[in-house]
């Protein structure tokens, strides 16, 4: 009934041909009106299934990203959600492709490297506590420094 009335046929042929009457009509057009009505208001004038994403091309554009390029900030690593903001997405999907393919970028495989210039005179003072410590004294340390 709602198809032959969206299809432009009149309510006598209609009743006609389902054998019903003008009320039975009336009263389920007017319930297919208020659910088009909320349907629409939920989302927007035609609801539609989202967009399929191409997976593939995601995860090689966010490897990419974590592997070859550095934050703008001058950060030593991404982390998800300045990688996310970056590439406009969100973080959630940046900490499952890096949980997929077992990628850490805030866990450093390396040594570090440290570009103070003062290194050297700041490192022997801190290692000069430890072999050398003052009489009747504890040396604890609470800051200690990965790279030294």
């Amino acid at each position: 009934m709602i198809l032959l009335l969206d299809e432009g046929v009149s309510r006598a042929a209609i009743m006609a041909e389902l054998r019903c009457d003008s009320r039975f009509i009336t009263m389920w057009q007017t319930r297919f009106a208020s659910e088009r009505e909320r349907l629409a208001a939920l989302y927007g004038r035609h609801p539609r299934p989202a967009p399929r994403v191409d997976r593939t091309g995601l995860e090689a554009r966010v490897l990419d990203y974590t592997l070859r390029c550095n934050p703008a900030d001058g950060s030593t690593h991404w982390s998800s959600r300045k990688l996310a903001a970056q590439l406009g997405m969100a973080f959630m999907t940046v900490q499952r492709i890096w949980r997929k393919h077992d990628i850490r970028p805030h866990r450093l495989d390396t040594h570090m490297v440290s570009n103070d210039p003062d290194l050297e005179i700041k490192a022997a003072d801190v290692i000069g506590l430890y072999l050398n410590r003052p009489l009747r004294a504890v040396v604890f340390c609470v800051d200690e420094k990965t790279a030294i």
